[in-house]
This record gives structure tokens, C-alpha cells and sequence, in this order.
């Protein structure tokens, strides 16, 4: 039997501690109560059954040899010498926004307020098991041995799956280093998650920040200088490099350059979608592509779909404040839909089945029509269902010679459109119904010469 992660919770309640430590086996793990910074270090120092994770209190009596500190301060202070890799939660009734800032710079993954919520803790204490799996290397396998081979997900990522064990082995690889890393992918399929949890790694410890740089089209937004400046020991994150315009990816270029020669201790991580080869410039793409990693389609790890679907599951229960569970058949109809918007449509269709259900159990009618495969009533008067030259022009007389390119331009028009007139012309909206950034849908809305219908007025 594999051994259950231990947990070590400190507070200076005994009841409110037993009570916690009830909860937190009940959820699979094996607790136990240090009443006190004092108690908390001497088991932290015992190598023989250290804990992965401590959850403590920062309002405890003053610890031995402290210069009079909260408890819990000394001991978040002193846990890297003394228990390195133990990953430390904060659980506290005393939370301000400084108090925050400064546990997070001692290497706090959560910082939550009492009283207690049973599902943010319990998840909190899930993601700081899987990164302390993460940063040891120490996963164990079926019979409760050590396997330094497996590694555990990264926080906020799903799935046990051949392709995603290999990614994570990759990124926690990737984790460790300087290298630039470029993160390709169909949209919707998590490329943000895998971009973080690269920075998660040596430099999410050492205090390190992570900055975002994904300008819009036509807003210069903060400058790069200034982004990269602020990015120094840090990690700067380049979403959708392959939709960044001309003179982005130029000036993207121009600052690496700079950089090679003042370095600023800034690691690059991209996010692209898999074509990045035809649509860079060379240059470019020599430079931020020192690791590659690939992350899979949904179609492409079906094992992964019941665990994906229970943890979107859970997410839009919580949200709506509902208990739900998934049926028989709503498990088959999702395994039978190909997910081509990959698990941002699974989230979506999820949401969607606990907004409309009306049982506590999800039938497939709760689901999306596309999903459950049964006919869209919406789009039954349309006059494309099952006519295709509606649609394709070139189809009207049977086939009309032409180019594959423009036969396609009619109905990807209309595509757009709808899309668009779907949301009000909400372009951000629409963007992530098709699965594109802004960045391309702008330049298609300028190719096709769309305008909203009351633009003029």
C-alpha cells in the first residue's frame, strides 16, 4: 500500500488543531499536531518521518532564540535550514495583505484565512504535496517504494497518462535550468499551466518574479525595457509569441540581443501554437527555443478524460454552489466527443451541464449539443445544415475548380461573424470561442473587412 503524504500542522489551539488534523486525514493524508514553533522545529529536525507539508498558524508564542517574532515567522524562517523541501501553507486568523507578501517570500505556496473553507485548504494541501513531489523527485509507486522516476503534476494540471508523466518529466527537468523554453500546443490545451510551472522551479524558490508580456495589437502596453527589467532573477512569460505583430517579434529580438551582451538573469518561457516553425522568423525562433515542450492534445490522452472531467467538475461545483456527479452515460458521451477545443471546452461543457441540470446526477441532454451528440436546435434553421455549398461557394454547382485557400475564405467569414454576433462583437470573447488569440482574430476581422453592424451609426 503506498504510504499516504505526511502532513504537520502547527497551532497554538489544541482543538482547533485535532479538529483540523480529523479533516485533513479524512482527506487521505496522516497529520500530525506540533503545538507550537518550539514542537514544530524539533520534528522538522528528525529526518525519520519528516513531513512534506506544514500547515501552521503565524500568531504562536515566541520561538527559542527569537528576537521576540511571531512563531510562525521564525518557523517559516528557519525551515529551509532545518527541513529543506518541506513546502509550508499558512493558515491563519490573523491574515493582512503584508503578512501575505512577506509568507510568500519565505516560500509559502498558500496563504489562507480562517475561518476554515474545507475545499481551498484541501486543495491547497493537494498543490503543496505535488510540488514537494516535484522538487524532490520522490513519487512512490504502487508498493510504497521511492520511484525518483515519476514525477508528480504540477500545480493546477491533471493527468497520470504516458504523455503527460513524459511532459512533467521534462518540465521539471526544464524547471532547474536557464535555457529559454518554448511551450507549443493546440489552443486550449493548458499552455499557460505548463509556462508557470517551468518558472516554478529554482527561481520561484529563490523569490524570483514572474512577468507576462502579451501586448495587444495596436497597444505598445508597458514597455518590453521595462518588463524585462522587472523580469531580472525572474522568469518573463511571452504568451502567444507566434500572434505577437512584426514589430513585437522584432523588438522581442533586438532585447535578447541586448541581453546576450549585459545579461540581466531573465529566463525566457514562450507559449506558441505548434506551427512556430513556419511563422517565426528564424532568428526569433532560434533564440527562444532552446527546450522545446510539446503539451498533448486532449483527443491524444484519453485515460486522462474521467480525472480531467472530475476536476473541472469539482471547480464548477464549488461555483455554483451545487453537488453534482457525472452518470454512466454522460461519461461515455464525453469519451466519444474528439475535444478539438481540448480542455477549455471540457471545462466549458462541464459548466455548462452543472448550470443546467436539474438532477443531482449530470445526464448527457445537461451537456452541450455538440458534445452530446445529439443536433443543435440552434442551428437547425440554418441553411448550411446539411447543404455545404450554403456554405462553400465552390460546392454550388457540384465543384467549381478552385483554390483550397480561397474556397475556404467564404465559410471561415461566416465563421467569424457568427462568433462575433454571438457575443454582442465582444472580441475577447469571441477570440476564445474560436481558440485564437486576439491578435489573430483582429487581423482577420481587418482581412474580411468586418464591421460591427452599428460601426456607422
Amino acid at each position: 500500500m503506498p504510504v499516504p503524504p505526511r502532513i504537520l500542522i502547527v497551532d497554538g489551539d489544541r482543538r482547533f488543531a485535532h479538529a483540523l488534523s480529523q479533516r485533513v486525514d479524512a482527506w487521505g493524508y496522516d497529520s500530525e499536531i506540533a503545538l507550537g514553533a518550539d514542537a514544530a522545529l524539533a520534528c522538522l529536525a528528525d529526518p525519520q518521518g519528516r513531513p512534506q507539508v506544514v500547515i501552521t498558524e503565524i500568531q504562536l508564542p515566541a520561538a527559542s532564540g527569537s528576537s521576540g517574532e511571531p512563531g510562525g515567522d521564525t518557523l517559516l524562517r528557519r525551515l529551509g535550514v532545518v527541513a529543506p523541501g518541506v513546502v509550508p501553507v499558512v493558515l491563519t486568523g490573523y491574515g493582512t495583505i503584508a503578512g501575505a507578501v512577506a509568507a510568500m517570500k519565505l516560500g509559502v505556496t498558500d496563504y489562507l484565512t480562517k475561518p476554515l473553507v474545507d475545499d481551498a485548504l484541501q486543495e491547497a494541501v493537494a498543490a503543496a504535496v505535488a510540488r514537494h513531489t516535484l522538487l524532490s523527485g520522490d513519487e512512490q509507486d504502487q508498493d510504497g517504494n521511492a520511484d525518483t522516476k515519476a514525477v508528480a503534476a504540477p500545480r493546477g494540471m491533471v493527468g497520470r497518462g504516458p504523455e503527460m508523466a513524459a511532459l512533467y518529466q521534462v518540465i521539471a527537468a526544464a524547471a532547474e535550468g536557464t535555457t529559454p523554453v518554448l511551450v507549443t500546443g493546440e489552443p486550449g490545451t493548458g499552455k499557460d499551466l505548463v509556462a508557470r510551472a517551468v518558472h516554478a522551479g529554482r527561481r520561484a524558490q529563490a523569490g524570483g518574479p514572474l512577468v507576462v508580456w502579451a501586448p495587444d495589437v495596436g497597444s505598445a502596453g508597458p514597455g518590453l525595457g521595462d518588463l524585462w527589467a522587472k523580469a531580472a532573477q525572474g522568469t518573463l512569460l511571452v504568451r502567444g509569441l507566434d500572434g505577437l505583430g512584426p514589430e513585437h517579434q522584432a523588438g522581442l529580438l533586438a532585447q535578447l540581443r541586448a541581453d546576450a551582451d549585459n545579461p540581466a538573469d531573465v529566463r525566457l518561457v514562450a507559449t506558441a501554437q505548434r506551427e512556430v516553425d513556419t511563422t517565426l522568423p528564424r532568428p526569433l525562433l532560434d533564440r527562444v527555443a532552446g527546450v522545446r515542450l510539446a503539451v498533448p492534445a486532449l483527443r491524444d490522452r484519453p485515460q486522462d478524460l474521467n480525472a480531467l472531467a472530475d476536476h473541472f467538475l469539482k471547480r464548477a461545483c464549488s461555483r455554483a454552489r451545487r453537488e453534482r456527479s457525472l452518470g454512466p452515460a454522460t461519461r461515455r458521451a464525453l469519451a466519444q466527443h474528439a475535444w478539438p477545443g481540448n480542455l477549455r471546452e471540457l471545462a466549458r461543457a462541464i459548466e455548462h451541464a452543472v448550470t443546467l441540470s436539474c438532477s443531482t446526477v449530470i445526464e448527457p441532454e445537461d451537456l452541450p449539443p455538440a458534445v452530446a451528440g445529439a443536433p443543435d436546435p440552434m442551428a437547425l434553421d440554418s441553411p448550411a445544415v446539411g447543404d455545404p455549398a450554403a456554405m462553400i461557394p465552390a460546392l454550388a454547382d457540384g465543384w467549381t475548380p478552385t483554390r483550397l485557400a480561397d474556397a475556404l475564405l467564404a465559410p471561415e467569414r461566416r465563421i467569424l461573424r457568427a462568433a462575433l454576433e454571438a457575443h454582442g462583437w465582444n472580441r475577447n470573447a469571441a477570440a476564445r470561442d474560436l481558440g485564437i488569440d486576439r491578435t489573430t482574430l483582429y487581423k482577420k476581422i481587418k482581412r474580411f473587412g468586418l464591421d460591427r453592424p452599428d460601426a456607422a451609426a
